[in-house]
């Protein structure tokens, strides 16, 4: 699958009428290491991409970790957006998850060029999706049974 940062423009998920939820897991590579081991920079940057997705911050909790790192979360009215920092590696890991019509891939732009990401990597997921969409309406959007995961 190819990622949204790769597209000119990514298609909007399916509608709120055929899932309950979008799912988005972000992986940001060679980013500013300075600004990911700045707690105020996150919180205003991650803050920045929920306006962005025109969604509304109900509560804020961010923490910087000794001797890097920082990690927070946006409760929102649609649902959450969280963020983890590993500026020694110069990488961060954001996953969003909204319901209704609102597009958590609006803030993927707004996160790379802030963070300064040189790579990315996207995973789409519906949630709570009807069992009869068709994939052709989907817009590259997996639904969790179409992942696989390890048992045992």
């Amino acid at each position: 699958m190819s990622s949204a940062l790769e597209q000119e423009g990514s298609p909007a998920p399916p509608t709120s009428m055929s899932t309950l939820g979008h799912h988005l897991l972000l992986e940001l590579y060679d980013c500013d290491e300075t600004v990911l081991d700045d707690v105020a920079a996150i919180q205003e940057i991650v803050c920045a991409a929920a306006d962005a997705m025109r969604a509304q911050i109900v509560n804020a909790t961010f923490h910087r970790y000794q001797p890097q790192g920082v990690s927070g979360v946006l409760l929102l009215a649609e649902s959450h957006l969280s963020v983890h920092t590993w500026p020694e590696r110069a990488y961060a890991a954001l996953d969003v998850y909204t319901c209704g019509d609102i597009d958590p891939c609006d803030a993927i732009p707004l996160l790379r060029d802030r963070l300064d990401a040189k790579a990315a990597k996207d995973t789409r997921i519906l949630r709570g999706h009807t069992n009869d969409m068709p994939m052709s309406s989907r817009n590259g959007w997996l639904r969790v049974t179409d992942l696989q995961f390890a048992t045992g």
